[in-house]
């Protein structure tokens, strides 16, 4: 049976070599089809190199070569196996497949390096790509770069060196940290502290992002996104305006090819802490300030002799928050201004039930320096109407004497 198999293997070469003379074998075990000068070990359609064991050219066709495997048994069912292994080539570069597809010249067609497809397999080990990095040398599992061959810094499982554009959402598990080491700048320059002045003429939205559409005609359109990605066309976001921030930081603002500009979001989180620190120190200053105005209160106070009333006249004094419970009081009340604060005109409300001499109702600044008196001549309730136009916008102290003595002392506040 295996004779008979060689002896029709045989004939059917030479009917092959005599009807087409096509087949060609050298001297030196090359095999060739369709050239009659083999320098790989199998040529076709091309002499080839001897460089190369196997060597297949064509033109003119649609497809070139295809790889099938139908009804793969055991563990793997692998169509095409390529490998290098304990190479003793003198160059640098080991490359199991070297696939490159390009134009020789600008056109419409669209070219795939690789083009490959999985699915249908064991639930979540569908791999279309799949890259693995071994031993614990730098390098990436998959790496793309915008420039010829990148030497990578580290061990990553994808390593991308330019700009990436993602139409989706990116999930990371982990951290994202980026270069801030301040051995590796140059030209620092400190934010001012116009910073909050700047970010205070921006505008926080809520927005969706447009539907990218492709023109049919002058007057129709369809949209050009696939439907499992329209979730993050019909979701709301927040967000700046990329104009407004181009005006005060244009530096977070690039422009994308397609003329939409876009703001770098990561940049500007140093631009509020910077606005938390100058907002931060106006606090402490503005604390410092109502600190000092509290000093200079108590001193006026002193001045007015308000911090050394009599405990009985004191509690009179205080129960005047509440008017008509204070008025039943037997000693002289000062009521607080309404309204207050005030920009026009406010009432002063007292209460003198035995009046032996004189009584004033007084306004001061808070240096002590007194701007009206308002005297007083009979006892009983009574009121004094403040016109604010006699005074400037600021914070004002009123006091009631009576026969001599200082019952009470208040503030009151006149604005624009």
């Amino acid at each position: 049976m295996g004779t008979l198999r060689s002896i029709l293997t045989i004939s059917l070469l030479f009917i092959c070599l005599s009807a087409h003379s096509q087949l060609k074998v050298s001297e030196t075990g090359n095999f060739g089809i369709g050239t009659t000068n083999p320098l790989s070990r199998v040529s076709v359609n091309t002499d080839g190199d001897a460089n190369r064991t196997m060597y297949v050219y064509n033109s003119g066709s649609e497809r070139m070569a295809k790889f099938q495997l139908d009804n793969a048994t055991g563990t793997y069912g692998i169509a095409l196996n390529a490998i290098v292994s304990n190479s003793a080539a003198s160059g640098y570069k080991h490359v199991a497949g070297n696939f490159q597809c390009y134009e020789p010249s600008e056109n419409s067609r669209r070219t795939f390096g690789v083009r490959a497809h999985a699915g249908r397999g064991y639930d979540g080990a569908n791999y279309a790509v799949y890259g693995g990095l071994v031993g614990s040398r730098n390098g990436g599992a998959i790496v793309g770069s915008i420039v010829s061959e990148p030497i990578i810094d580290g061990i990553y499982a994808g390593y991308f060196y330019g700009d990436v554009h993602i139409a989706g959402d990116l999930t990371v598990d982990g951290d994202y940290p980026g270069w801030s080491d301040l051995d590796i700048k140059r030209d620092v320059r400190f934010i001012e502290n116009d910073v909050l002045e700047k970010l205070s003429t921006l505008q926080t939205i809520e927005y969706k992002i447009k539907v990218p559409e492709r023109a049919l005609s002058d007057t129709a359109a369809v949209s050009e996104v696939d439907s499992r990605l329209m979730k993050i066309y019909e979701r709301d976001r927040i967000g700046l305006i990329a104009q407004e921030l181009q005006v005060v930081y244009p530096e977070l603002v690039t422009e994308g090819n397609d003329g939409n500009l876009r703001i770098k979001y990561l940049q500007v989180i140093p631009l509020l802490v910077k606005a938390i620190n100058v907002q931060q120190e106006q606090l402490e200053l503005l604390k410092q300030v109502i600190s000092e105005q509290e000093e200079d209160i108590i001193l006026l106070k002193d001045y007015l002799g308000l911090n050394d009333q009599e405990p009985a006249k004191k509690n009179a004094i205080e129960s005047s928050a509440e008017p008509d419970a204070a008025i039943e009081s037997n000693v002289p009340l000062l009521f607080q201004n309404v309204p207050n604060p005030f920009n026009r005109t406010t009432t002063i409300k007292y209460n003198i039930p035995e009046l032996k001499g004189d009584a004033s109702v007084n306004v001061y600044d808070l240096r002590g320096k007194q701007l009206q008196s308002y005297m007083i001549n009979q006892s009983g309730e009574g009121t004094i109407e403040i016109e604010g136009s006699v005074f400037l916008p600021g914070i004002y102290l009123y006091n009631l004497i009576v026969d001599g003595y200082i019952v009470d002392s208040k503030q009151m506040v006149l604005t624009d």
